[in-house]
């Protein structure tokens, strides 16, 4: 059994630094997925505040005239505004 955790050639002080190794490189791309998401999830949200706050200064309450109005005002090349625009609709 001993010999299916740690390999014949390596101690266990090599078996537990190459643990600890692979646990902080999962760590390291955690934390960095985690503040893309965190990055992402900021822009979205401003997005969103600024979308709110064109169609409050235009008085726009309708849904149909806010998504007429927000269809020709978005930027077509913002993936991040064509989904919001997507929610808006569903």
């Amino acid at each position: 059994m001993c010999s299916q955790i740690f390999p014949r050639n390596m101690s266990v002080y090599e078996v537990m630094l190459n643990h600890a190794l692979h646990v902080r490189t999962q760590t390291l791309r955690f934390e960095n997925v985690y503040s893309e998401l965190c990055q992402y999830t900021h822009i979205i949200n401003e997005k969103f505040k600024y979308f709110v706050i064109l169609l409050s200064e235009n008085y726009i309450i309708d849904k149909c005239d806010a998504i007429d109005f927000l269809r020709k005002i978005y930027n077509k090349k913002s993936n991040i505004e064509s989904e919001l625009i997507v929610y808006i609709i569903l």
